[in-house]
């Protein structure tokens, strides 16, 4: 009906005039798609509204000697959990659970593959890999001699690294386009193992990790749409101005 409206619209060439009501339109149905995950999940918006205004959060820690089966992310105590499943800005948080909107398909297809057990282990460890898995029996738990956490926020994590052998550093993040890796400045590859999990070659020795989400293309989209719909503002207004003064005349 909203198409249908829309382009109804721009054939009559009225569309400047029902611009606001698209607007609005859209606001509520982003909204209601989102309302069972947020204000409304008390029951009683009020008590949401206060239940986030009222949270102060805390930062983000991460032990490797815990599984992140057990892993607390956090940003919300027990009582507000349900909550940070629906904020863009932490779902790229290290998660046992998985909860992303890019990542579902794959997490669920992980759970059927079996592959959600690797979360039995920590966020990062060492492992060698065979046909896009990794062999359990070779994998190495972190201690501060081998991994050291230099800084870590959600989207980047940077990472003193010591093996006596060549091997994979194996990071329980979700796969996903946008995750890169440098080892001593360099560029590495990343790779996908156990269906949804990052993997990194390593060389024998000593390195400084670097493992970051840059995803360049939707930064890119967010500038052409920004830039996009500034020209369309721009274009409406100079045209009702247009209009205006060849009525005058």
């Amino acid at each position: 009906v909203v198409g249908a409206l829309f382009v109804n619209s721009l054939v009559s060439k009225n569309w400047l005039r029902h611009l606001p009501f698209f607007v609005i339109v859209e606001i509520l149905i982003m909204s209601q798609f989102n309302i069972s995950e947020t204000v409304i999940h008390f029951g009683d918006p009020s008590i949401g509204n206060k239940e986030i205004q009222n949270y102060k959060g805390k930062g983000l820690s991460i032990d490797l000697t815990m599984p992140m089966i057990t892993f607390d992310d956090g940003f919300w105590s027990d009582e507000l959990r349900w909550f940070r499943y629906n904020q863009a800005s932490i779902t790229k948080t290290p998660s046992a659970s998985g909860n992303s909107p890019f990542t579902l398909l794959r997490n669920k297809e992980a759970r059927e593959n079996g592959d959600i057990a690797l979360n039995n282990n920590p966020l990062f460890f060492f492992a060698d890999t065979l046909n896009q898995k990794v062999v359990e029996s070779s994998i190495n738990m972190a201690n501060p001699e081998t991994i050291r956490l230099i800084s870590t926020i959600n989207n980047d994590f940077k990472l003193q690294t010591n093996n006596d052998e060549d091997t994979n550093l194996i990071m329980l993040q979700n796969s996903y386009p946008g995750w890169k890796a440098t080892v001593d400045g360099f560029p590495v590859k990343l790779k996908t193992v156990n269906t949804t999990f990052i993997s990194l070659p390593l060389k024998a020795g000593s390195h400084e990790v670097n493992i970051y989400f840059d995803p360049r293309k939707t930064i890119i989209a967010f500038w052409i749409s920004l830039i996009s719909f500034i020209m369309v503002l721009i274009g409406a207004f100079w045209l009702h101005f247009k209009e205006a003064r060849e009525e005058i005349t």
